[in-house]
């Protein structure tokens, strides 16, 4: 069981050594430089081959997720050496968490690369209509004057569509490259306009090609995340079970290494003894009121006395005819 000494004389160690992440990472590779890409790279053949039968839900919030376990390294690590004494246990959880936290981060990136919102499709759809608009009204102008071929762009006017636009945009700078010895200086048109010209359709039908893909983009993408999202769970379940392990008579367990569903019922904190519901009674006398303890019933209750405690029979020495007499004294038969 670690005490506080030890515990703060590991995290001196922690500090002070670089912890070996992964037995892919280089050696002499400091943890602190990982970059999210590298991790996620370097852990992608284990992802790879975990079945799906293994894989786990994502069910949190993956961002808050990572931040917590990036949050609480330190802190972790200062039980690296204590975790490593207990019998039957695997530390490389502890080597692989910052790792497993890193590429689980990086591949929520790609995740939400993949589903981007199609605004940014219909805000370059924007741009090329209005340039393709100006560039196809210069080259009309250039045409009248007998520059260049009414007939080639005649196929560029008010076409409609992303793919339409893209390559309109491409066609039209095209055109207007192959007359630039003609038409430089009688025209409005700048060459850095046909390089954005250029620049945008390609943008375009790369946009277009992506969103025809989403689904299956979408798909491989949430598929990788779930992946990654388990080696990362797998490997923060398995220190916080060393650590509550260590630190159970200090119940201090969510403080170091606090469960990623915090507030979702996922803390397994120690609870506390439930107090006897049943009702305690105190013994009354007669003439006495009874208390029953948590009761919100009066104080005083009516007393009411029941038959079977009155007499059989009234005293004897009490005269005939006299109140509470025996009405029959004397009438008996012999």
């Amino acid at each position: 069981m670690a005490n506080e000494t030890n515990s703060s004389q590991t995290t001196t160690q922690a500090v002070g050594a670089v912890a070996p992440v992964s037995p892919a990472i280089p050696a002499g590779t400091a943890a602190e430089t990982l970059l999210y890409r590298q991790a996620y790279e370097r852990v992608l053949p284990v992802a790879e081959a975990i079945r799906d039968e293994e894989l786990l839900p994502v069910n949190v919030d993956v961002p808050s997720a990572v931040a917590t376990a990036v949050g609480v390294l330190p802190k972790v690590m200062a039980y690296r050496a204590d975790a490593a004494q207990l019998p039957k246990y695997d530390v490389k959880c502890f080597d692989e968490l910052q790792l497993h936290t890193f590429a689980v981060g990086h591949a929520h990136t790609k995740f939400l690369v993949a589903s981007a919102p199609p605004e940014v499709l219909a805000a370059l759809n924007e741009r090329g209509v209005a340039l393709r608009d100006t560039m196809y009204t210069d080259a009309t102008a250039l045409a009248h004057r007998g520059l260049i071929s009414g007939e080639r762009i005649a196929g560029f006017k008010a076409n409609v569509g992303y793919k339409n636009i893209a390559f309109d945009l491409l066609g039209l700078s095209e055109l207007l490259r192959e007359n630039w010895v003609a038409i430089n200086g009688k025209t409005a048109i700048q060459m850095s306009e046909l390089d954005e010209a250029e620049r945008l359709g390609q943008q375009l039908m790369d946009a277009v090609g992506n969103k025809e893909q989403a689904p299956a983009r979408i798909a491989r993408a949430q598929a990788q995340r779930q992946r990654n999202f388990t080696l990362f769970s797998r490997s923060y379940d398995q220190v916080r079970r060393a650590i509550s392990f260590l630190r159970w008579d200090n119940d201090d367990l969510d403080q170091i290494c606090p469960s990623l569903y915090a507030g979702r019922g996922g803390s397994r904190r120690k609870e506390a003894p439930t107090p006897d519901p049943t009702p305690t009674t105190t013994p009354s006398t007669p003439g006495s009121t009874t208390h029953v303890a948590g009761s919100t019933a009066p104080a005083t209750a009516p007393v009411t006395t029941s038959t079977a405690a009155m007499p059989d029979k009234p005293p004897a020495s009490l005269g005939v005819g006299l109140p509470g007499a025996n009405p029959f004294v004397g009438l008996e038969r012999d």
